[in-house]
């Protein structure tokens, strides 16, 4: 049977006596089914006050609701009457129900399962630090992104918050001193028990250990001591049900941090990839050759199979019919819950990097991202962080910028992402808007010292492309720099990051190069009836052109990269060389 959440919603609201004089209660001011707010009058008290040298005279004091951090909340039954004398230590005036999240659920249970006096409880309602934070993510909850964390229990001496615990709406991480960890994945809890094991002691006698056991959906068990620390286990059951019914009620979701994109499902891939031809087809009702040599490089970094790569190319030749909106659901539909937000902004900032590649520098505004933003609800200063991002991935690899302005650049973005609710992790999700992919631009980013200055650094490796900041590759790239100083460091450090955007030049070459000799073959085939078959041949002829001069137009832009390898010359300013490109656009050239 499952458990009755509202209960877990209800919530007593107290009147305090103010001082020492004897308080009755005048009037009720509330009434149930009442929605009520932060500041709002909820009763009169009145009391009498003796003065030396006068009679005694009746004063009133007003009270109202004084607590914040839920917002509006309903009242429900009124449990004081008027008349009631209100005691030294107050008493219950009415109960109410506050919102119906999984934080505001969580919350009463979790304040009792905290050991007090081991453990802090820190609320995101109230208010989590965001040193605390990060140190728990960095520690024992990799991957999570920060502002998904809803509880903090910290169990150091000096509020540290390196050993303790987090919860986000989708799992429970724990870390003890012993750096003895538990993740529980709430979408994952099939079933859990008390169990208890006899242990024989070298005395002859024996002792009787607890455990709390949680069966998954994969049949595996987390076995957790009682005697562990900072939670009381025994009496954990109450939160195990209530997840599993908050679970029951769409509260739960499946991720609170980064996704592998290439791990998500073929489908979901054409959709992303679907809304970025959107944006390109509608922009002008063309898809010229710069804008298919960006896709490509995108597909490139994102693995596209032939096959899923052919149905992207039939999908073009309908790209007048896409719709974004039906485009967004299905994108929504392969995604993990709680990965929307992430794959939203990854979206947006592809969308500007293919736009961008078209219009050159003086791009316009683009009514088409805008709409993407309106349905995303990313707002205008997140969109400028997302084209600041832009920015700052070309500074690193131009050569001229020095450290101090890239650094005064990081540093800026880092504050803006803080400001406006935007991880740099969801930026770099799908790759850097130059052609890096998500584990070689951040990996590197941070080498050059701006992981931190990014928040970068609290992310740690065990979930892919997308993990930002992996120890090994932080390790491996640190290995190969050999020069003297730190301008020589960064310098190798530049090379490295252009070697990997050539790398994908040269995935996307050889894929163009695949799909070239694909259609080949189709025109062998079809050449056998000619007459029949004109009108396919022509079309496949076509395409074979925009393939061919997509293929020069990367290449042209891999030999520029190429050659900034060995001088300090900014391949970005022209990544596509834009005299060659500029007649194909003149000419609407068009998948």
């Amino acid at each position: 049977m499952l458990m009755d959440t509202g209960t877990l919603l209800t919530r007593n609201h107290e009147v305090k006596r103010p001082g020492g004089h004897s308080y009755r209660i005048r009037e009720v001011h509330v009434r149930s089914g009442q929605s009520l707010a932060p500041g709002d009058a909820v009763c009169s008290l009145e009391y009498e006050r003796t003065r030396l040298l006068s009679d005694d005279t009746t004063h009133l004091a007003e009270c109202v609701f004084d607590v914040e951090k839920y917002g509006a909340v309903e009242v429900l039954d009124i449990s004081a009457e008027v008349g009631q004398e209100v005691p030294k230590d107050g008493c219950a005036l009415f109960s109410y129900a506050v919102p119906a999240t999984i934080e505001n659920a969580l919350e009463p249970i979790l304040t009792d399962l905290v050991k007090s006096g081991i453990t802090t409880l820190h609320q995101s309602q109230s208010g989590i630090a965001a040193d605390k934070r990060e140190a728990a993510v960095e520690e024992y909850a990799q991957g999570v992104l920060p502002d998904r964390i809803l509880f903090l229990g910290d169990a150091t001496v000096f509020g540290s918050a390196k050993t303790g615990f987090v919860v986000t709406d989708s799992a429970l991480y724990f870390q003890n001193d012993a750096e003895t960890r538990y993740e529980v994945r709430f979408n994952h809890i099939k079933s859990w028990t008390q169990t208890e094991e006899v242990v024989p002691q070298e005395n002859g006698d024996s002792e009787i250990l607890k455990f709390l056991e949680i069966a998954d959906y994969d049949d595996q068990t987390i076995r957790i001591p009682h005697t562990e620390g900072i939670l009381d286990w025994a009496n954990a059951g109450n939160l195990l049900d209530a997840l599993i019914a908050l679970r029951q009620q769409g509260k739960t979701r499946d991720s609170d941090g980064l996704i592998v994109f290439e791990d998500l499902p073929d489908e979901t891939k054409l959709a992303y990839i679907e809304a970025i031809v959107w944006l390109v087809h509608h922009d002008d009702e063309t898809i010229d050759v710069r804008e298919f040599g960006e896709l490509r490089l995108l597909m490139a970094q994102l693995n596209f199979s032939g096959e899923l790569r052919r149905r992207t190319l039939a999908m073009m030749d309908d790209a007048g019919d896409l719709v974004l909106e039906q485009i967004l659901e299905r994108i929504n539909l392969g995604v993990p819950k709680g990965a929307e937000r992430v794959i939203g902004f990854s979206l947006v900032k592809d969308m500007v990097r293919v736009f961008k590649s078209a219009h050159g520098d003086e791009a316009p505004d683009s009514p088409q991202i805008a709409l993407a933003c309106n349905l995303l609800n990313i707002d205008d200063d997140q969109l400028e962080l997302i084209q600041d991002a832009f920015e700052f991935d070309r500074k690193v690899l131009s050569g001229p910028a020095s450290f101090d302005e890239l650094k005064g650049m990081a540093e800026q973005l880092g504050s803006k992402a803080v400001a406006v609710g935007v991880p740099i992790a969801a930026i770099y999700m799908s790759g850097s808007v130059i052609g890096l992919s998500a584990a070689g631009m951040t990996s590197g980013l941070a080498a050059l010292g701006f992981g931190g200055l990014l928040g970068l650094s609290s992310m740690a490796t065990g979930i892919g492309v997308a993990v930002l900041l992996g120890v090994v590759a932080h390790r491996g790239v640190r290995w190969v720099i050999s020069g003297k100083n730190e301008k020589e460091k960064r310098s190798q450090l530049r090379v490295l990051m252009l070697q990997e955007v050539l790398r994908n030049h040269q995935k996307a070459i050889a894929a163009l190069g695949e799909d070239l000799a694909h259609f080949a073959q189709k025109i062998v085939g079809l050449s056998r009836d000619v007459v029949e078959n004109k009108l396919k041949i022509e079309k496949i002829g076509k395409e074979m052109t925009l393939f061919a001069d997509a293929l020069a137009q990367i290449k042209r832009r891999g030999e520029k990269y190429e050659s900034g390898l060995g001088s300090n010359a900014d391949p970005s300013q022209d990544p596509s060389g834009e005299a060659e490109a500029g007649a194909d656009r003149r000419g609407g050239k068009s998948a």
